[in-house]
C-alpha cells in the first residue's frame, strides 16, 4: 500500500500543515507581552467583567482576575452558588454578589472573540493532531499571508482541548484550558 495514494489532502493542504508544524515558540509581538498563567483543575468557561477582569468557571467555583497583573480579586469556591449563577445555556453568569451579566465562551459555553478592530487574529489549528496550539496574527499587516509572520503562543501548561478568546476591546487574550488559562495583554 502506498501513503501517498491514500493523501486526500492536496499540496496547498500540506503545505499548510507543514508551515503551521514549523510555527515555534517565541517573543510576543510589540505590543503584546508574555504570559500570565491562573491555574485552575477542570476549568470549562470563561469570559470578561465590565472591567475586563477575566472571569473563570470550573468544577471548583469560579475567580476573577486582573489580566495585566494577574492579581486574584475574587474567588468562590462553592461549586453550588457557582451553578446557581449560570443561565441555563451555560452562555451567560450572573455574578452572586451583583454586577452585570458577563457572557461566557468555553468547553461548555460559548465561543470567543477571535479578531480585534485593529486586526490581530486568534485562532485554534492541529498541526500535530490531537495536540492544539494558538496562533496570534496581524492581519492588517501589508503583504499578509496565512501563517506568514503566526506566532505560536505558548500553551504547555494547559491541558486537553483549547479554547481562545479576545476581551470586548481587544487589550486581553485568553487561552482556556482544562487546567487553567494563559492570558496576555498589551497596551492600546
Amino acid at each position: 500500500m502506498n501513503p501517498e495514494e491514500d493523501e486526500i489532502r492536496t499540496s496547498f493542504e500540506l503545505d499548510l500543515v507543514r508551515a503551521a508544524k514549523a510555527l515555534r515558540l517565541g517573543p510576543m509581538p510589540e505590543p503584546w507581552r508574555e504570559a500570565i498563567i491562573v491555574p485552575a483543575a477542570g476549568a470549562y468557561a470563561c469570559g470578561w467583567d465590565e472591567q475586563e477582569q477575566f472571569l473563570m468557571i470550573g468544577t471548583s467555583g469560579y475567580s476573577l482576575t486582573v489580566p495585566d497583573t494577574g492579581e486574584q480579586v475574587a474567588r468562590e469556591r462553592d461549586s453550588r452558588l457557582t451553578e446557581k449563577s449560570l443561565s441555563s445555556n451555560d452562555l451567560v453568569f450572573s455574578p452572586p454578589q451583583g454586577g452585570s451579566d458577563i457572557r461566557l465562551f468555553g468547553f461548555e459555553a460559548g465561543d470567543g472573540i477571535r479578531v480585534t478592530e485593529d486586526g490581530w487574529r486568534l485562532e485554534v489549528i492541529y498541526p500535530w493532531w490531537p495536540r492544539a496550539s494558538v496562533i496570534l496574527e496581524q492581519v492588517f499587516a501589508p503583504g499578509y499571508a496565512y501563517l506568514g509572520q503566526a506566532v505560536l503562543l505558548d500553551t504547555r501548561r494547559l491541558d486537553g482541548p483549547l479554547i481562545c478568546g479576545f476581551s470586548p476591546s481587544g487589550r486581553s487574550i485568553a487561552i482556556l484550558g482544562s487546567g487553567g488559562a494563559t492570558l496576555y495583554s498589551r497596551q492600546t
